[in-house]
């Protein structure tokens, strides 16, 4: 008898979070959403609440071995459990320069070309961490992929991401909103240390490679991060959970 396929169809803009944390903080803060669930016999007890909610509401749900979680995850770090959520309402700038125009302080992490689905999601971990506002991520797809999902850990519920092909253009509008800009640069920059951030910041980040494109660069203040020089820079993810950090430490979340 052939095997029963247990892959499930989704549309593209239909979000599809695997690893344990990440569907757990999923559930919390948008069960309403959840369209189907996958899920390992040891990982019952866990997603308990979960399940009952599925079967209240006539949600699928289907308990499935590793190997045919491998194939619907499309991955073999999918932590015994796969979530397929409704898409969440698109986020859109002018939603957030109305959120921030109320408040005295804002922490906005930016990516320039963000490629790399690990570093995304553990800057997410991060920004969650330290209370970011929102990110605003240059990126041609309008979800996070599984993987940044699963690497943030959770985190990527509780930060907004507006989704832009012209960051550029969106930063303008922030920096017109009262909004400094703070990047990285082992030339010609400033001491992270002995800066003083503003109230409203951007945190702008670009490539590891190459860095940013001169235009996104002289938009705002280079600073440096004070080391050795034994490398030639540090990982995206580092450096902006640094600058972060050294933010929240100035201005802190109460």
């Amino acid at each position: 008898m052939a095997k029963k396929n247990v892959g499930h169809k989704y549309h593209d803009d239909e979000e599809k979070i695997c690893g344990f944390h990440a569907a757990q903080k999923a559930f919390v803060k948008r069960g309403q959403s959840v369209a189907k669930v996958f899920i390992e016999e040891k990982r019952l007890k866990s997603f308990s609440e979960m399940l009952k909610f599925c079967a209240q509401n006539k949600i699928a749900y289907k308990v499935v071995s590793d190997q045919e979680l491998k194939k619907v995850t499309s991955s073999e770090h999918h932590e015994g459990i796969c979530v397929f959520l409704k898409p969440r309402k698109k986020v859109e700038i002018d939603q957030l320069l109305h959120k921030f125009g109320k408040v005295e302080k804002a922490l906005v992490v930016a990516l320039h070309q963000a490629q790399n689905p690990h570093n995304i999601g553990a800057i997410l971990r991060v920004a969650a961490h330290f209370g970011a506002d929102a990110m605003l991520l240059e990126s041609q797809s309008q979800n996070l992929t599984p993987s940044s999902y699963r690497i943030a850990e959770g985190g990527a519920e509780f930060v907004p991401t507006l989704f832009t092909d012209h960051l550029l253009d969106v930063l303008g509008q922030f920096k017109e909103a009262g909004f400094s800009i703070y990047s990285t640069s082992s030339h010609q920059s400033g001491n992270l240390y002995q800066t003083n951030f503003a109230k409203k910041s951007i945190i702008l980040m670009g490539k590891e490679d190459v860095g940013l494109p001169h235009d996104l660069f002289k938009m705002g203040q280079p600073l440096s991060i004070p080391g050795t020089g034994n490398v030639e820079s540090l990982n995206l993810s580092t450096a902006t959970s640094i600058l972060m950090s050294e933010f929240r430490r100035q201005i802190p979340l109460k």
